[in-house]
């Protein structure tokens, strides 16, 4: 299955839990995990439920609850060949207080849950048979940015957000994914967005915030929701053919000024829960690039036609013999052209659009 996939393209990343363990599982009752569970005050043993299953937090300093995962890893990797895997909520839970003095570290506070996650990942690569292999987790933590090669941005976003971390380490790591698959409610049905504003601009603050396209779950492929879909399919041609060597080689820069656009949008995004959300009706990224030029990167998320008023970015240190010159542009709403408009300006000032049908 594993090389099939591969054959056709599809690169395969499994997930696995590397924080929890499920308490009713064989392995966890026969291999005596509850000596390696993470223990608060007085003895208590955090948990979670998933579905009916209890689980139990793992101390990340414990060296047998490193090696049963670097075990996984191995298999996975050695046995199915596959290229890369997730390792879900390494990166995302803050630390656990652990009072049980007998693990690998003094009780109460310290550096150990980090350091623990560090033993446990070189473990993990020393039985890579080569470098290419790639390690991605849940939600973005500095302190793993030396081993993991991505992270799942999913829930966080915001209005009037400054993108910070992907500003500073973008290239370093990959910033990917945004859960869409909220828009599902309990009865199976999907929530309404009548305009498709609110899908349109979450999935054009992904890149404008150098994230990288993903994670919509498979109602995007229903029946009546082809222009969404299209949508989705032409930022990933544009990211792939025009934004991947800006996103991942050029330096992230505070994105021109543009005026004239009208009010702001009032939308929805869904994710749990239903946010308001006021956005721009054309979302704007900006990269200095290798070059020496610049990159802007413009999508249209209105139901019309915008025209704007555009200042390129000049005078930063990679060009400071640009003028800022004001440019005229008409932009198209989603679905009247194939690919979203985006704007490439070299140090000249000649400015040219592309993938406008």
């Amino acid at each position: 299955m594993v090389a099939n996939l591969q054959k056709a393209g599809v690169e395969v990343m499994p997930y696995i839990n590397t924080r929890m363990w499920d308490t009713s599982t064989k392995s966890f009752i026969d291999e005596r995990a509850v000596a390696d569970v993470v223990r608060f005050m007085h003895r208590i043993i955090p948990t979670r439920d998933y579905d009916g299953h209890v689980f139990a937090t793992m101390c990340p300093a414990a060296p047998k609850w490193q090696d049963k995962i670097a075990s996984i890893c191995d298999e996975l990797v050695n046995a199915y060949g596959v290229g890369g895997i997730y390792l879900n909520q390494l990166s995302a839970p803050s630390l656990d207080e652990l009072c049980l003095s007998r693990h690998e570290h003094l009780p109460g506070g310290g550096n150990y849950w980090a350091r623990g996650h560090w033993q446990m990942l070189d473990k993990i690569k020393k039985r890579m048979p080569d470098k290419n292999r790639f390690f991605t987790s849940e939600h973005f933590a500095e302190s793993y940015i030396n081993q993991v090669d991505g992270f799942l941005v999913w829930m966080c976003f915001a209005e009037n957000t400054i993108p910070f971390a992907q500003a500073v380490y973008g290239g370093r790591t990959v910033f990917w994914g945004r859960s869409f698959g909220s828009y599902w409610e309990e009865n199976n049905k999907l929530m309404e967005d009548r305009t498709g504003e609110g899908f349109y601009s979450k999935l054009a603050d992904i890149l404008i915030n150098n994230i990288q396209l993903g994670w919509i779950y498979a109602w995007i492929m229903e029946e009546g929701y082809e222009k969404k879909r299209a949508f989705v399919r032409d930022l990933a041609h544009l990211y792939d053919a025009a934004l991947k060597d800006a996103s991942l080689d050029g330096q992230f820069i505070k994105p021109p000024k543009v005026t004239g656009l009208g009010n702001h949008l009032k939308v929805v995004w869904v994710q749990r829960r239903n946010v308001n959300m006021e956005v721009p009706p054309v979302a704007v990224a900006a990269w200095n690039i290798s070059d020496g030029g610049f990159k802007i990167l413009a999508i249209n998320v209105s139901r019309r036609y915008r025209n704007s008023i555009w200042n390129s970015p000049a005078g930063n240190h990679r060009h400071r013999h640009c003028r800022s010159k004001q440019r005229r542009h008409r932009m198209a709403a989603p679905g009247r052209w194939g690919l979203p408009p985006i704007l490439s300006a070299c140090p000249s000032n000649r400015t040219r659009r592309l993938f406008c049908h």
